[in-house]
Formats: structure tokens, C-alpha cells, sequence
């Protein structure tokens, strides 16, 4: 959010033009963790290829899916202030109110996503009465969640959901 705010066309999110440098310098910084470690050293090995990377990432971002930056802000202001434990009757104790869901809640979770880490998921998972949890091992972490990034691993999401979803008929 600093970084987006920083940029000198941000005027506290009254822009009247998209402030490009703020928003794709913070999706850039985002981007570190957006693969697994393993991917970065087997595909990143050179700073020639690190470069080339970092220039498709923001090519990907202000040219072909341009991003607003109010848009990244405040998602990223979202997942900063989120916790669940703030709802109110549960004063801060998240795993109350991770125990109140009564719904069925199937968890999706890459096993080296440097995003959702694994101590939390296996937290949410135990304190959830009725999740499911879905571990993909694939070197390519948290961007399982794009349609067929990985193939493998979106095969596997759509069995599991499929599975699941019977399960709630």
C-alpha cells in the first residue's frame, strides 16, 4: 500500500489517471512470493532471465491487464486489516470464530505457497468443523488458483471440487 501511496500521481486515491508506477512497483514487489523458491532458482538463474521476467510481469500488468491502483490498494488494505476474530461476540479470538463456521468449507492450498502458509491453513483447517483440505504439491505455489498455470494441479482442483460439491447434495 506504501508503495502505491508513494507514487506522486496517487493524490490519496483522487487520481484522475491511473498511477502506473505505484500500482505495478507494488504488484512487482507482490510477485516474490507468487511462485514456489524452487521455481525462482530453476528459472531465474541468470539476471538476464530475472530481467526479462520482471519486464513480462509488468508488460502483464499495465499493458494487457492494466490494474487500477484504488483497486490494489484497497485489496491489499483488506487482507491487512482482515481477521476474523475482530467480528463481533468474539473479541479477537480467532479461533472461535473460525469454530462457529457451520458450513461445509473445502480448503485448496498449494504446498509451498509462500502466501497462505502452511501452519496457517493447518490452523483454519483443525479450528473449522466440517473443512476439507486439499494440499497440491507444484512448483508453481500460489498461482494454482489460475486455470491451468499448472495442468496437473487444475485437474486435481476440479476432481476435488467436483467431490465435494457431490458430497453437499
Amino acid at each position: 500500500m506504501d508503495t502505491i501511496a508513494l507514487d506522486s500521481s496517487w493524490y490519496g486515491g483522487r487520481y484522475e489517471t491511473n498511477p502506473t508506477t505505484g500500482v505495478t512497483t507494488a504488484l512487482l514487489n507482490l510477485a516474490t512470493r507468487i511462485y514456489t523458491f524452487g521455481w525462482y532458482a530453476t528459472n531465474l538463474k541468470t539476471l538476464e532471465q530475472l530481467r526479462q521476467w520482471e519486464k513480462s510481469f509488468r508488460d502483464r500488468w499495465t499493458v494487457f491487464f492494466p490494474q487500477d491502483a484504488r483497486d490494489v490498494y484497497y485489496q491489499l488494505n483488506a487482507i491487512v486489516d482482515s481477521n476474523i476474530g475482530d467480528t463481533p461476540g468474539f473479541k479477537g479470538d480467532v479461533k472461535a470464530a473460525l469454530q462457529s463456521i457451520k458450513a461445509q468449507v473445502l480448503l485448496i492450498t498449494a504446498k509451498e505457497d509462500m502466501y497462505n502458509q502452511p501452519d496457517e491453513i493447518l490452523m483454519v483447517k483443525e479450528a473449522i468443523p466440517k473443512a476439507t483440505h486439499i494440499h497440491i504439491d507444484s512448483p508453481l505455489g500460489h498461482v494454482i488458483c489460475c486455470t491451468n498455470v499448472d495442468r496437473e494441479a487444475t485437474k486435481i482442483m476440479d476432481q476435488e471440487i467436483a467431490k465435494f460439491l457431490a458430497k453437499l447434495r
